[in-house]
């Protein structure tokens, strides 16, 4: 498995390649056509992303719980770090398996008491 890019780590013009949580995906329309807008999640944060008209068209079955692994470019918009994916892949289910959880999933920094 590939090694993990925290969201916290990543800014703008940064080349992001790195596997996430999908907490959100919806297909929306904009004036060039359908794009998908996604929240990105891992341990660190969420950061929301977008994959552009034609190629968002690739990608039909996007939905909220898929680990998918992302690559694209990030930028600044509205004052908020964003990412353009160029390609997503995601994973099949003995990938997913295969993951640690608690990669993408916050956590206390305090241990819990017994």
């Amino acid at each position: 498995m590939k090694k993990i890019q925290f969201i916290k780590d990543i800014c703008s013009n940064d080349d992001v390649h790195s596997l996430f949580l999908l907490g959100a995906a919806s297909l929306q329309q904009a004036r060039n056509g359908p794009f998908w807008r996604l929240e990105l999640k891992d341990a660190s944060g969420t950061l929301e992303a977008k994959i552009w008209s034609p190629q968002s068209q690739e990608y039909p079955g996007l939905a909220a719980g898929q680990i998918v692994e992302a690559q694209g470019r990030s930028s600044v918009f509205r004052d908020q770090t964003q990412v353009t994916i160029d390609r997503l892949r995601q994973l099949s289910p003995e990938e997913t398996a295969a993951c640690d959880l608690a990669l993408f999933l916050p956590a206390s920094a305090r241990p819990a008491h017994d």
